[in-house]
């Protein structure tokens, strides 16, 4: 799809979500606040510590084999 109609190429659709995969996102007030709360950390126990490990590897296996 990206291919035939995108405007982009597959290195820049890519390259934010790697980084962000590799460096973290940036901290806002909202997310902060957000964090803080007793209750936002029971939305993420379905998911297992290290995730992000297994979706950057992922990205990066995409980005790799994706002409």
């Amino acid at each position: 799809m990206l291919e035939r109609y995108g405007t982009m190429t597959i290195d820049q659709v890519l390259a934010p979500a790697i980084d962000y995969a590799e460096n973290g996102i940036p901290h806002y007030e909202y997310m902060l606040n957000r964090l803080g709360n007793e209750n936002t950390g029971k939305q993420f126990d379905n998911y297992p510590p290290g995730g992000w490990n297994v979706f950057m590897t992922t990205v990066r296996f995409l980005h790799q084999a994706i002409p």
